[in-house]
């Protein structure tokens, strides 16, 4: 056996000894429903005040821990509740106590901080209060803010605030893989109480029967050689499937690559390769039903389009009527916004987490929270009085290879109302 193909078969067995877990990525981190559970599949995982590595951690979780995923973003980040035991910073100044673990806010658009469990960092936020909002005091504090000391309260962290964890290091509780971590965590679980005494078990020695000769002993199970084979057409599977992921979900075209799948799962020799092909096949069919989705949301918003194109049209012509009728000259077309112009995307508007230059501040959400666009505009559109609010847009929209993601230039926009 070559060096080539010895490095092939040590690949496969580590591929097969550890399981779906590592080797899945990111093929099984996207189910289509959100939010959704989650378990945590390494011994070490950071969780994050926003959705890059330049966002400082908050927390660390181990292999084995459940989080809720809230939303998937470009980059395979997955927004998630914070997990138990996160807090966030407020100015003691702005909060009025009413007992010892409560609180009422007293101004408005008063900064709510992300905390963290490993320091006092506290530069990133999310949510801003209001005058009457009420917070679950945990603590008291100074922090260091603008050179100065601030009296700050530690406060659970409010609704609609959130963290981010790398997407490959979480699976759905209800896959395969997370079954696996389910049973492991149980399986690790003492069955007798610390408290009993454990009875001694008579030690007996262990009896090794040798073959009377090693001739004619037969291996059982495939042959390595064979394994490699499967082994290699699975990568190569796999390094397609994500290369098409990472395209537009309008150019997503999977028929191919399932017949493939299919085909590997039936002819394999090892049962764990046809394992994993099964799983790429369920993994295919959500990634089919959400590009299905997003073309019903596509035709929606085409729809929403077709009528206010209707309705553009009925009022120039009266406008059209109207001023023959009394003798003047119909009005010009460039005096009127179009009325064949159609929306480049429709959703709603949200705010991305922290300050990273790498993300536009806004984005476009549909209304499972899924993330369709990023927003920017170029043309004196102020999108903050917009956020939270239902929206369609013209303008110029492209994929953008660094965010993964289409990116929407816009020019002028217009309330509708979307389809939940």
């Amino acid at each position: 056996m070559d060096s080539k193909r010895a490095i092939v078969h040590v690949a496969c067995a580590i591929l097969l000894f550890f399981g779906l877990g590592a080797f899945q990525g990111n093929l099984s981190a996207q189910p289509l429903e959100f939010p959704y559970k989650g378990i945590v599949t390494q011994n070490e995982a950071y969780v994050r005040s926003g959705n890059t590595r330049s966002f400082y951690p908050t927390d660390r979780l181990r292999r084995g821990d459940r989080v809720t995923v809230v939303r998937q973003d470009p980059g395979g980040w997955l927004m998630i509740e914070p997990p138990t035991g996160s807090f966030s910073w407020i100015a003691a100044r702005y909060v009025r106590q009413l007992s010892q673990a409560r609180g009422v806010v007293t101004a408005n658009n008063v900064v709510v901080r992300v905390g963290s469990k490993f320091d006092d960092t506290h530069n990133a936020f999310q949510r801003r209060l209001s005058v009457g909002d009420e917070v679950e005091i945990l603590g008291r504090k100074s922090l260091r803010m603008d050179e100065r000391l601030t009296d700050m309260y530690k406060i659970k962290p409010p609704r609609g605030e959130h963290r981010w964890i790398r997407g490959q290091l979480v699976v759905p509780e209800h896959s395969p893989a997370g079954h696996g971590l389910i049973a492991e965590k149980s399986a690790s679980k003492p069955l007798i109480s610390s408290s009993k005494t454990l009875e001694r078990v008579e030690q007996k020695p262990v009896e090794r029967l040798q073959p009377a000769s090693q001739q004619g002993v037969r291996r059982v199970g495939p042959a390595n050689e064979e394994v490699g084979i499967d082994c290699d057409r699975l990568v190569e599977l796999d390094r397609q499937l994500n290369a098409m992921l990472r395209q537009p979900k309008s150019s997503w075209q999977f028929s191919r690559l399932s017949s493939q799948y299919r085909a590997l799962s039936q002819s394999t020799v090892h049962p764990a390769i046809a394992n994993y092909a099964d799983i790429r096949l369920a993994s295919i069919a959500r990634y089919e039903k959400l590009q299905r989705e997003y073309q019903s949301q596509l035709n929606e918003v085409l729809k929403i389009t077709a009528r206010a194109e209707q309705r553009d049209r009925e009022l120039l012509e009266g406008r059209t009527t109207n001023s023959r009728s009394n003798g003047q000259a119909g009005p010009q077309r460039n005096n009127l916004k179009s009325a064949t112009r159609q929306f480049s995307g429709a959703g709603i508007i949200g705010v991305t987490a922290g300050r990273s230059s790498r993300y536009p501040k806004h984005v476009l959400l549909a209304p499972n929270g899924r993330v369709l666009a990023y927003l920017i505009s170029t043309h004196d559109v102020n999108l903050d009085q917009y956020v939270g609010r239902s929206m369609g847009f013209y303008g110029d929209r492209r994929f953008d290879a660094r965010l993964r993601a289409d990116l929407l230039n816009v020019k002028d926009l217009a309330p509708v109302r979307l389809k939940r």
